[in-house]
Formats: structure tokens, sequence, C-alpha cells
């Protein structure tokens, strides 16, 4: 560029014409360059130009020859051979005809599956998704996707500072590749129980050597000690980080449904039906298409209903939601858009409901039966769910919400039989069950008489015959007398307070759930805080034993 006239080189950079086209065909124009080498190797022909530079006399009469010889090859193939190539030579490669059907095949695939799927790109909604499954990516492959032209803009310049200017790095210095999200990445592995375990039991193994060293050398306060966690997370309520969730809630069933029961109505007034139990139940033979399952299956099976009013409900799935420990454990499966169906939400019902703003079918439930008794003077309703939730969130929502459920964690090793057990020990909690029910979202401290009786019904819980109320001197006893491990002793009285925190909360929008649009205060207000835009529990406010003690 350097050597080349001024006027030639500002048509370059200016213009930006680096390219030329040697024949009418279209989508042929290539570098001035490619189109040297292309000429340099008619004008060697066969046999190339090896040695003509050793020989001057050869070496001009070629430089003379060569160019007239190009010209009267080209001259040649335009004059005799234009008509024989005409077709083929014209059209671009991927202009012929076995690229063009293939083409056409693909095209016609692809308004095949739009035409079943529905066009993505009329819908309106922020997932990334597959055209051919609607499958959702996840979240991080969604954002990698969106950021790649920033990260590459990103690397780039910090490519040139450190290569080209700076040269603090080696040109010759392997890129890293960068590990970002795939659609088809395989999900990383979590530890297992086992392993876990294994580091839990080797922590405390370290930590009681800690002790006898310490008690050996010093008057240690075993009080003290034992009113501190062994790990960050109390292991009585936590499952290595994580909500330690009820195995078998389906026990305290046992405990409130009597053993005789009246033989139900032929006819109710209202059917108010779980959504996704349904879907789950009713087969799916014959339906290829949302729409097929809809008017042939789902529809009909409400139409035969035994009831004036029909209602169904469904699950909301919100972001930064207290039940994403839960959804997790159960397993996450890929979101899939599905088109050719609105939800029905009332059949029969001649008033419009107010909308509810509600997460869980469970309560929802609630809202229409209460509407469906007050306002459309129904007197037999029917419940069709398989979840044991709604029976109890009506009756015993404290006590449910203190043994565990899908948001708070259970005793480890303390089943719903066990919790009842333990109530009919000390019936004297009922009055704070009661209490707390008739106040959603109580604040409680250590100091409270509320939390005092809590406390006392928990010590029972881990020994029936104990005469203590305090449960961090049940801990030592049971360690120091009992030979209980720690694993197996209740929470502390610091961990035992965020975790009444936290079913206190969930209580609370049980017992708001007769109303449509309930004001629920901020997790954050009950031993809940936000990390990377979820909600995680606030296992303890004081530290460990092994940076307290």
């Amino acid at each position: 560029m350097k050597s080349l006239p001024e006027s030639i080189s500002k048509v370059f950079q200016e213009e930006g014409r680096w390219v030329l086209s040697k024949t009418g065909n279209r989508f042929s124009a290539i570098p001035f360059d490619q189109a040297h080498e292309q000429e340099n190797k008619v004008v060697k022909s066969a046999g190339g130009a090896v040695g003509l530079t050793e020989n001057p006399v050869a070496f001009r009469r070629w430089m003379l020859s060569g160019p007239e010889t190009t010209r009267l090859l080209h001259q040649f193939e335009s004059q005799y051979l234009e008509d024989s190539d005409e077709r083929g030579g014209r059209l671009n490669h991927e202009m012929g005809l076995s690229a063009q059907k293939t083409f056409k095949q693909q095209m016609n695939k692809l308004v095949d599956v739009m035409r079943k799927m529905g066009n993505p790109f009329l819908d309106d909604f922020p997932e990334l998704v597959t055209l051919d499954s609607r499958d959702c990516a996840d979240d991080d492959v969604a954002k990698a996707v969106k950021n790649l032209d920033t990260l590459g803009q990103t690397q780039y310049r910090e490519y040139v500072k450190t290569v080209i200017e700076d040269r603090t790095i080696s040109i010759h210095n392997t890129i890293k590749r960068n590990n970002i999200p795939l659609y088809k990445k395989r999900p990383l592995r979590n530890k297992s129980k086992q392993t876990k375990k294994i580091a839990a039991l080797q922590n405390n193994v370290a930590l009681f050597a800690q002790l006898y060293i310490a008690m050996q050398s010093r008057n240690a306060d075993l009080e003290e000690f034992f009113s501190h966690e062994v790990q960050p997370f109390p292991p009585s309520l936590s499952e290595f980080g994580n909500l330690r969730l009820p195995s078998a809630k389906s026990e305290l069933l046992k405990c409130l449904i009597p053993s005789t029961q009246a033989e139900p109505p032929t006819q109710f007034d209202c059917s108010v039906l779980d959504g996704a139990v349904v879907v789950h139940c009713l087969p799916v033979t014959g339906s290829n298409t949302f729409d097929d399952y809809a008017h042939n299956v789902f529809i009909p099976h409400l139409s035969r209903q035994r009831s004036t009013r029909v209602d169904v409900v469904w699950d909301t799935y919100i972001p930064n939601s207290l039940k994403e420990s839960t959804r997790e454990k159960r397993g996450k499966g890929v979101r899939r858009k599905v088109d050719g169906g609105t939800p029905v939400i009332s059949i029969g019902s001649a008033t419009a409901m107010t909308n509810c703003t509600h997460e869980e079918a469970d309560t929802r439930i609630v809202v229409h039966i209460l509407h469906a008794i007050q306002v459309e003077k129904a007197k037999t309703v029917l419940v069709r769910t398989v979840d044991n939730d709604v029976l109890v969130i009506l009756r015993l929502p404290v006590f449910h919400a203190l043994t565990g459920c899908d948001t708070t964690s259970g005793f480890f090793g303390k089943g719903k039989k066990s919790a009842w057990q333990a109530w009919e020990i000390f019936p004297e909690v009922t009055p704070t069950f009661e209490m707390l029910a008739k106040t959603p979202f109580m604040q409680l401290t250590t100091d409270s008489p509320l939390f005092k009786q809590i406390e006392r019904y928990t010590v029972i819980m881990y020994d029936k015959l104990s005469p203590l109320s305090d449960i961090n001197l049940t801990r030592m006893e049971l360690f120091c007398k009992n030979g209980r491990t720690m694993d197996k002793l209740p929470p502390t009285q610091d961990a035992l307070l965020q975790h009444v925190r936290r079913a206190v909360f969930q209580a609370g929008i049980w017992t708001v759930s007769d109303q449509p649009q309930p004001h629920v205060p901020s997790p954050g207000q009950f031993s809940w805080s936000e990390d990377d835009g979820k909600w995680v529990p606030k296992w303890i406010t004081i530290l460990e034993v092994s940076k307290a003690c």
C-alpha cells in the first residue's frame, strides 16, 4: 500500500475497492491478490516456472510470451466454450439444481415445524427457545448468547493491549478457551450425600479434638460451647446447607382424619380441581398436539364433573421463589413453551372472580372455595388434589410449618408423627400455635413468651422425659449423659429462633390465603437472605463453635 500512487491508495482506503470480478457471474468477486495468483497459474502453464529465475534468457522469454499466451487462451475460451458452459458458468454453486432442492426441502421442514409448534417470531417471551421443540434454554445459556458480542469485543481489546501495544504477553501464548454454557452442555454433577457426610464427619472429628485439648489446658465452658452450632449449617435443620425437607408428610393425615367418615354426596355445588393433578391423571393417547389434548381429553373431563360449577387452579412459577430449593430437590426438567389452549379458570360461575396473586395452587383452592360459598352460596364443595398441604394448612398452619413443609426444614429424625406425639405430651403449646395463626407475620425473639413455649415443645420432641426448658442445656445433657451424636442433637437456641421465624412467615402466608391479593412482607424480615437472586435460609446469627470458642 505504501508503494501505490496516492490516487490509487486513496481509492482503496476510502472507497474500499478491494475486489474485482473476472467474469459476469454473480457472487464471483475475489480479492486482488487472489486474482493475481490465478493469472500466474495460467501464465506458468503445466510446467510451472521452476528454474526460470536461474536462466535470464528463458526468464525474459517467459515474461514476454506469458501474458500474450494467457490473452489468447482467454479469447479462445470466451469464443468457443461460452455456449457449453453458459448455464453452469453463470451460476453460483449455491444456485445449482441440487443446492436449490436441498434448500427447498429445508425450508419446507421449517415451515412444517412452524405450523405445528407455532411461529416463534410472533411470540413475545423473554426465554431463549429451540425452534423445533420449543425447549427453553437455561438462563445461563441465554445470558451467554446475549453477551457474546460484548465478550468478544472485550477480549479483543484486551488482546490488542496486552499482546500488541504493551507486549506484556507473547503472541505465541495459547489463547484460553472460553467456558461458555452451551445448549447441550451437561449439567455439573453435585457431590453425593455420602461425600458430604464424610466431609461433615471429618469436620466434627477435628472439632472434638480441638475441644478435648482445650478442656485439658483450661477450664472450658460447656454451656457456652453447646450454645453454638458445630457447622455454619445446623445439621438438625439443614441438609448440607439446604432445607431439610420432610419425607413423610402424609403421616399427619393419619392423625387428623377420623377412622369413620360419612359418605360424600353424588352431586356437588362446586368442584375445585388441582389442574396439575388432572393433567397427570388423564391419558394422552390419541392426542398429538395440545389442542387435541385440550378439546378431546381435558375439557370433556371437566364437563363430566357432577357439579354446577367447576374451578381449575394452577401453580404459578415466579422468579426468586422460596420454593426454589424444593423444586431443585424434585429435579429440574426441561421447560417448554406450548400453544393451543388457554387455562380454564371457572366453568359455570356467573360472577367474575378477583385476580388472585397466590403462588401455590394449595392456597388458590382456598380462595375458590370461599368464593363459591360466599358468592355462589354453595353448600357442598368437592376438592380434588393429591397434596396433603391443602388439608393441613386450613387446620394446623403453624404446626405444619414448624415441623417441616416445602419452604421450611423438618427436624432431623423427627417426622410428623413424632412431632404430633410431642404435642400430645405438651398441650400447653396449643395457645401459642393459635396465637401465631391469628396474628400472622409476628416477630419473635428469644425472650418472647411464645418462643419460650416452642422451645420447650422442641425439647420434648427430642427428649420426652426432660424437665428442661432451655434447649442449649438440653443439647449438653443429651451429648454428655445420653451419648447423642452432634447431628442428632436439637438445634441451638439461635438456630431454632431462625427456624421459628421462617415457620411463622410461611404460616402467615397460609392464614391469609382467604384473601385473593394478600399483603405479604418481605422474606428478608423472617430469617431469609437474598443471594445471587435467590432466597436462602439464614441459619444462624452467632458464630459457629470453632470460631467462637
